[in-house]
């Protein structure tokens, strides 16, 4: 069976998990992967050593493998793209001045 495509390893400073992921998904289309345990020991064995022991420490004490590849996807999802505190948001709403020149409609938006 031919393999179509190529996925590198994830790099957390160059790619967006979320990014990664979609990759991920439409090499698993080109090469017709519809089982989930292939598509986690796919993922477990392309994701690299660093985003791999990051996951280890995430799923502790259960190993990487263990996990369904959903659990997975979601797990590293959280971590890279947690979700903003209404808090934080909050206090940067609040904290926002309005800069020469700029409209008072843009200032609103």
């Amino acid at each position: 069976m031919a393999v179509y495509g190529k996925i590198d390893e994830f790099n957390a400073e160059c790619e967006d998990w979320m990014q990664y992921t979609e990759r991920l998904t439409q090499y698993f289309i080109a090469n017709k992967i519809t089982d989930n345990d292939q598509r986690r020991v796919i993922l477990l064995s392309v994701i690299g050593s660093k985003t791999y022991g990051l996951l280890r420490s995430l799923v502790t004490p259960d190993k990487p493998a263990d996990k369904s590849y959903e659990d997975i996807v979601d797990l590293l999802k959280k971590h890279f793209n947690p979700k903003p505190s209404p808090i934080v948001q909050r206090c940067k709403s609040y904290s926002c001045e309005r800069t020469d020149g700029q409209s008072v409609a843009s200032y609103v938006a």
